[in-house]
């Protein structure tokens, strides 16, 4: 359970900055700096994204091994 908790948590920080930065950007009141800015945290934060899952289903694989 603590291991879909952490899950959890790192999913919804990164995806939280992301729906942010895509509301900001749609509004239409950054400059182009700020926007690749918020771009570039964008990025950032679907990498991190990518490595928790990717991540996480190797723990997952891992225990299904474990569990054969």
């Amino acid at each position: 359970m603590d291991t879909l908790l952490k899950l959890m948590h790192d999913t919804m920080s990164p995806v939280a900055t992301i729906k942010g930065s895509v509301q900001l950007m749609k509004e239409g009141k950054l400059t182009p700096e700020e926007t690749i800015m918020l771009l570039d945290a964008i990025e950032e934060r679907a990498d991190r994204l990518n490595a928790t899952l990717d991540a996480f289903y190797v723990h997952m694989r891992e225990e299904e091994g474990d569990a054969k």
